[in-house]
């Protein structure tokens, strides 16, 4: 079994390059959606977890963007195809709420694609009201106080 490893890093690096790849690939091109730059710009102000093999290989990525001082959202949540349902979806969620913890946020808040909604579960997030449609998906609010 090979070791997996999730790190903070910093926007506006290579590191971060990577990950907006990888979130293009996964999230983005299946729906024909494309990130602007504007989109890009507005995430210096998150925490970006990335997730990497022993062999430095980028296999996952999250994005946690504050909303008020006891609130931080989970979004952008990405494995690579070749890695998903390894564990690495349920590292970077653990390692998205220590740090969501240790920043001093008290709950985590997300807008889920409804077929994410049993990995979330497993993982205590609840869901709460109606589903909604964002990026032409469905979805789910689901929370988890930290």
């Amino acid at each position: 079994m090979e070791n997996f490893w999730c790190t903070l890093i910093e926007c506006n690096t290579p590191a971060y390059d990577e990950t907006v790849r990888l979130r293009d690939e996964i999230l983005r091109k299946p729906l024909d959606l494309e990130f602007t730059l504007d989109y890009i710009q507005s995430e210096y102000a998150d925490y970006h977890i990335a997730c990497y093999t022993n062999n430095f290989d980028l296999v996952g990525c999250l994005v946690l963007s504050p909303k008020n001082e006891e609130e931080i959202q989970m979004r952008q949540v990405a494995v690579d195809e070749a890695w998903q349902k390894k564990g690495i979806g349920k590292r970077l969620v653990e390692a998205s709420e220590i740090l969501a913890k240790e920043e001093g946020f008290k709950k985590m808040v997300m807008n889920a694609r409804a077929v994410a909604i049993p990995f979330y579960t497993k993982l205590k997030y609840k869901k709460t009201g109606r589903p909604f449609t964002e990026v032409k998906i469905k979805h789910y609010k689901m929370f988890k106080k930290l």
